[in-house]
């Protein structure tokens, strides 16, 4: 399951457990463990969120993501390098 970065309002929260509700319904229907399937989040640089990198990396671990991407596309950086830089720092939200 990939989805968009949850955010700290109960409507979003309450529509990722909805989501999270069917895919496992599902695993149980296919005779599959849930808690085996892995979750993929992701952030998005620039996004215009008001969560910080570290407060979404935070919603994601909550929500038992097993794995997180970081995409800096769209977030109006002009070289290769601002790109890294960004993602060097948001790994370090990731790895805290």
């Amino acid at each position: 399951m990939t989805s968009t970065p949850p955010s700290t309002s109960r409507s979003c929260c309450s529509a990722l457990a909805r989501s999270t509700a069917i895919v496992h319904a599902a695993a149980e229907e296919a005779v599959r463990d849930p808690t085996a399937l892995g979750m993929e989040g992701r952030i998005s640089l620039g996004s215009g969120s008001s969560s910080s990198v570290e407060q979404q990396v935070a919603a994601w671990r909550q929500a038992g993501a097993t794995h997180l991407s970081i995409n800096t596309m769209r977030a109006g950086f002009s070289t290769v390098d601002e790109h890294i830089v960004a993602l060097t720092s948001a790994s370090e939200a990731v790895l805290n």
